[in-house]
């Protein structure tokens, strides 16, 4: 339901000529074929996908602290 309101606002504002750079606007103005709910998944793992690299970056940046005391001093 919040993917489909952000793609129907994501198109009103393409409508309304405003100069967007999002990864959806590439979707929907360049008249690809996609479904609204092809663009709503593609949206979905977009976000799900940046929060998984997010932490998997932190659980490697702690493990790497926990191997070395002498760091874990400095911070």
């Amino acid at each position: 339901m919040v993917m489909k309101a952000m793609i129907r606002e994501q198109k009103q504002w393409i409508a309304s000529g405003e100069e967007l750079d999002a990864y959806l606007d590439f979707f929907i103005s360049e008249g690809m074929t996609l479904s609204e709910e092809q663009n709503a998944i593609l949206l979905r793992e977009a976000i799900i996908e940046s929060g998984d690299s997010t932490m998997v970056l932190t659980e490697w940046a702690l493990d790497e602290l926990a191997k070395d005391a002498k760091w874990q001093v400095h911070i």
